[in-house]
């Protein structure tokens, strides 16, 4: 099976899949995710679906190098190439710019 977060299934029980046709959300930030082309190809490279990203980025550790820009990342389970981190940039929309695995915080 899948792996899909709480907030994903919960979603998914109520909605079927319509929620993720209209695209993605993050409640934590308030925003809209728009998953750049650059990020999209890292998922796919990495095996990082759209329920992970969602996860991750609902419960993450988040770390802020400005007012703007951030890195969120999260150990899932089932992994052994923890942690799974996310560059973002907050503007009118949660930007994801990558998505990294076998990330490690710095200093």
């Amino acid at each position: 099976m899948a792996y899909q977060c709480q907030r994903c299934a919960k979603l998914t029980a109520i909605l079927g899949n319509w929620w993720r046709q209209q695209g993605m959300y993050c409640e934590r930030f308030g925003l809209a995710v728009y998953v750049t082309r650059h990020a999209r190809e890292r998922m796919v490279q990495r095996n990082i679906d759209d329920s992970m990203l969602h996860d991750l980025l609902e419960t993450g550790d988040a770390r802020f190098k400005d007012e703007l820009r951030s890195w969120v990342a999260k150990a899932l389970p089932g992994r052994n190439d923890n942690l799974i981190c996310a560059a973002v940039i907050l503007e009118d929309a949660l930007v994801v710019k990558t998505v990294m695995h076998h990330f490690e915080w710095q200093g």
